[in-house]
């Protein structure tokens, strides 16, 4: 094997370094060195590649190449067809892969530019041509997208956009002191573009369930801002954390007002005059909670303390 296919492979031959006593099977990985290519050093194949014609991976490439070369007149045509300037030589064309000099006439002062074959007939010239069809694309997109805004009562003030999901700002000429934010989908598919033109579209008399403002007083109370942030900064001073059962589950947890909410108004929003509790401690619904025990209506803070005090025995026991 050593003198016969190896030795005479290709012009140069390659000189096989496998020792024929290291040969078991034609799966049997042999290494060589191909003469027309040494600087690709030690390589590697089975005696059945081999056998199929494959051989050098340097020598499989270049044969490829020329299988596959234009012949240059057709690279000359190419460039020509799109008014560039070929500035590379036939000597210095091997195959789509290489890369040729050339000048676009629109930009000579950006100098020579290079490109490969195989890109410049996918359709790729010139960057510099392409960034401009680019700008003068968006520029077109963001008339359109002005044009849509503007008829329906709002002003774009974003200066580019790439597709519907992109976030937008715009301001509604009925409210133009405030700035909105919405992405271009659902500004084109909302009944209502402006955000507070929304709000008021559908609130009070405009909302199908209005009744004319009846409300009760308490439920306006606990449905307020003040109200809300009374809730939680009882909860952040209680650590998010039961003061009966120690409970820290925050979907469990609500505030209670130690002094009763219906007999001391002043207090509703006083973060002093609340306390942390969990659904099973204060809900009247679960047995032995706090309402469960009193009741809801005009329960006092020394009722408070001593199921706290009693809780909080019962839960030592247990343990």
């Amino acid at each position: 094997m050593q003198g016969g296919f190896f030795g005479n492979r290709e012009e140069g031959g390659y000189n096989l370094l496998t020792k024929p006593e290291e040969y078991k099977a034609n799966t049997t990985r042999l290494q060589f060195i191909c003469q027309n290519h040494k600087e690709v050093g030690v390589q590697s194949i089975t005696w059945a590649g081999i056998r199929q014609g494959i051989g050098c991976r340097k020598c499989l490439n270049e044969m490829l190449a020329d299988k596959y070369r234009l012949d240059f007149g057709v690279v000359i045509k190419g460039f020509r067809e799109r008014n560039y300037i070929l500035i590379s030589k036939e000597s210095d064309y091997k195959n789509a892969h290489t890369r040729l000099s050339y000048l676009c006439p629109n930009h000579l002062s950006k100098g020579v530019l290079t490109i490969a074959w195989g890109d410049f007939n996918s359709s790729k010239g010139c960057k510099y041509c392409g960034y401009e069809r680019n700008a003068e694309a968006q520029r077109s997109d963001i008339q359109h997208w002005r044009d849509v805004f503007s008829e329906k009562g709002c002003t774009l003030l974003t200066k580019t956009i790439k597709n519907s999901k992109d976030k937008v700002k715009f301001t509604c000429d009925k409210h133009p002191d405030v700035i909105q934010e919405s992405t271009v989908y659902h500004f084109q598919e909302g009944a209502s573009c402006c955000h507070i033109c929304g709000r008021e579209a559908r609130s009070k008399e405009n909302h199908h369930g209005w009744k004319g403002g009846i409300t009760p007083e308490k439920a306006k109370i606990r449905n307020s801002t003040e109200y809300k942030y009374w809730r939680v900064g009882v909860l952040i001073r209680d650590g998010r954390t039961c003061q009966c059962c120690g409970n820290k589950k925050r979907r469990e947890l609500c505030v209670h007002h130690i002094k009763p909410f219906s007999l001391y108004p002043e207090l509703r929003t006083d973060v002093n005059n609340g306390i942390t509790l969990c659904r099973y401690c204060h809900d009247a619904k679960y047995a032995g909670s706090f309402h469960g025990v009193y009741g809801t209506k005009n329960n006092t803070e020394a009722q408070l303390y001593e199921y706290l005090a009693k809780r909080k025995e019962e839960l030592l026991l247990c343990k």
